[in-house]
């Protein structure tokens, strides 16, 4: 299980790989709205967690920041992601700031309001 979140391709990440010298960047979207990049715009991944169960050994990937941990546990981080902070969460913003014209999560968050907003659904 690995929390990422991967928006759509971002004008402003397409710009900086073009003044990098990044050729054939334009991302396409399809009939249907769905965008389409040779680039992904992401956040850094902020843990990722592996059920430890590996019958021929492994390596010593704890070293560079892989948490093992038993089936249960790996259950209930999927399950707190999901089901109770992370996507309730992003979903309760995408939904209040598509209503009020925002085009960003990072946006929304820049709002008092809809930060109250997520607090109380997160905390309460």
């Amino acid at each position: 299980m690995i929390d990422k979140i991967t928006p759509r391709p971002d004008a402003q990440v397409e710009e900086i790989l073009k003044t990098d010298g990044v050729e054939e960047l334009n991302p396409v979207v399809t009939a249907k709205n769905t965008y389409i990049a040779p680039f992904v715009n992401a956040e850094e991944t902020q843990y990722l967690v592996i059920e430890d169960d590996f019958p021929n050994g492994r390596q010593k990937l704890e070293e560079c920041g892989i948490l093992f941990t038993d089936r249960e546990t790996v259950d209930k981080v999927e399950k707190m992601k999901v089901c109770t902070c992370l996507n309730p969460l992003h979903t309760c913003l995408a939904i209040f700031g598509c209503l009020l014209g925002y085009r960003k999560i990072s946006d929304e968050m820049k709002d008092r309001e809809l930060v109250k907003l997520v607090e109380t659904v997160g905390y309460q």
